[in-house]
């Protein structure tokens, strides 16, 4: 499942990146072959993965309704995704750890740029890579 989850948060940090959209079709076979991967080799209770799709996108789903829409969509399937795949303790600690690079990001980005949005996809991907090293 590393390998996999891996796979597919790089590709979404870099259509993120060079397109600023996460698209579905990535995230569809990213469920898909999750599902798969967890059917034959699933070391996670059933529930582990429903508790973090729901906590981790609602989180995320939350900040974007009270930024309106400052959070796009995408980053919050992508999200929610992760904690299907991985449980809630891996993708929340995901999810702190890349909003806390995203904060860190912004205030570069909005320095020498002067835009105010960015993507976040690359912040979760690098604290997803930083989260799996140190677990």
């Amino acid at each position: 499942m590393v390998v996999w989850v891996i796979l597919i948060m790089a590709i979404a940090a870099y259509q993120d990146l060079k397109y600023r959209i996460i698209p579905d079709r990535l995230l569809g076979v990213g469920t898909i072959g999750s599902i798969l991967i967890w059917a034959c080799w699933g070391e996670m209770h059933w529930w582990e993965c429903i508790l973090g799709a729901i906590v981790v996108g609602g989180i995320l789903f939350l900040g974007a309704y009270l930024s309106n829409g400052g959070i796009g969509g995408g980053d919050i399937k992508l999200m929610a995704w992760l904690g299907a795949s991985t449980g809630f303790i891996f993708a929340a600690s995901v999810l702190l750890l890349g909003t806390i690079l995203a904060f860190f990001y912004g205030m570069l980005h909005q320095r020498w740029t002067q835009e105010k949005s960015f993507p976040l996809a690359h912040c979760f991907f690098i604290a997803m890579l930083i989260t799996y090293i140190f677990n």
